[in-house]
């Protein structure tokens, strides 16, 4: 029986609920989802990317407390592991240099936070769940925790809607806002580090993403402290602290897209040492909190770390239990490689396996991230 699996009954009983209600009362169900996609996008949170959606696009996954528990028991067991790969690689300028050398541009810059003996700070990491309530790793989101600051938009207009289609026999408890959250981790890292509080830079790049940016000012503001959303070029280093426009900066919110220098997409262009010079410093001597950080947006989201966990060079690694773990939670993950590889416990050669079950593969490019 797996340990980490969910109930399901609940959010099962919900579903066929709504859909008697599409059935019945088509009109009724579809002004509901058009009035929650409107809550939703006043808040910030609707139409994020220019996606094709369903047009019925409102649903829910109901947990309780026990399930909240096991997936953040999971997701921290993996964090832990993620932790001992980049402990282990970042250590290692060989091994460093060998499985990530697309970003050998940041090497120079990785550094971990102060205040934290993690390279990830805040991370989201995206799991299915299976018809019997079994969930399963997708992929390392690290350096992307937008999730955290639109889940109560989200779950505010839903449960709204629910409301007015009279399914009103639960008792709806939304999410904790993972914006205080975030909030919290800031502020802790700042005392943890002996830090004097200051401004705090919610910072972007040449990729001008914002997302989940203005919530989290609005969040702090509502937390009494000062923050605001700067390009990192305009920031400068004022006797080695970092400063904008005269006020100086105590912690950083990162917005970044950091990809390999081949990128069609969205990555640091050539030039970003100069660019960011001021924030690169100031992380890498560890002068300033920095949520998001260099290694937590290349290498703890490079799709290749995930591999890892199946790779025969890291199998002393783990323990049994650790592997079992992986094993059920983990899906094989290999980068495209011409050499022998461990998959159900047999050698096989790895591009003829490939080859061999294209019908059972993704593929991604490793770097990528927003559907590229």
């Amino acid at each position: 029986m797996d340990p980490f699996a969910i109930q399901t009954e609940d959010t099962k009983t919900l579903h066929h609920s709504l859909h008697e209600i599409t059935q019945k009362d088509p009109e009724r169900a579809k002004d509901l989802i058009e009035r929650a996609n409107t809550s939703m996008a006043e808040a910030g949170v609707g139409q994020l990317h220019a996606k094709k959606t369903l047009d019925l696009a409102l649903t829910a996954l109901l947990l309780n407390h026990e399930d909240k528990e096991r997936l953040n028991e999971l997701g921290t067991r993996f964090h832990q592991l993620v932790e001992r790969l980049l402990d282990t690689i970042i250590a290692d300028p060989e091994l460093l240099a060998r499985y990530f050398s697309d970003h050998s541009r940041v090497f120079p810059f990785l550094a971990k936070c102060p205040g934290s003996s993690h390279w990830q700070i805040v991370s989201r990491y995206d799991f299915a769940l299976q018809p019997d309530g079994s969930p399963k790793l997708l992929e390392l989101n690290t350096g992307c925790p937008g999730g955290y600051f639109v889940s109560e938009r989200l779950t505010n207009p839903t449960l709204a809607a629910l409301s007015g289609a009279d399914i009103d026999d639960k008792i709806w408890c939304p999410l904790n806002p993972g914006a205080s959250s975030v909030v919290r981790t800031l502020t802790t890292l700042e005392e943890n580090a002996s830090i004097e509080p200051g401004l705090i830079a919610v910072l972007n790049d040449e990729n001008e993403l914002h997302f989940e940016l203005d919530l989290l000012v609005e969040a702090l503001s509502h937390h009494g402290r000062e923050s605001r959303i700067i390009n990192a070029a305009e920031l400068e280093l004022v006797d080695g602290q970092l400063h904008h426009q005269g006020d100086r900066i105590s912690a950083t919110y990162n917005k970044f897209r950091i990809s390999i220098p081949g990128s069609p997409n969205h990555c640091w262009q050539d030039g970003f040492e100069e660019r960011y010079h001021a924030y690169l410093t100031a992380h890498r001597e560890g002068r300033v909190v920095s949520v998001n950080s260099i290694c937590g947006m290349s290498i703890a989201e490079d799709k290749g770390l995930l591999g890892l966990f199946h790779h025969r060079d890291f199998a002393d690694h783990f323990t049994d239990e650790e592997k079992t773990l992986i094993k059920n939670f983990a899906p094989w993950t290999s980068r495209i490689e011409d050499r022998e590889a461990i998959i159900d416990g047999k050698s096989v050669n790895l591009l003829e396996h490939i080859r061999s079950n294209k019908d059972r593969l993704v593929i991604k490019p490793s770097n990528e991230g927003r559907g590229f």
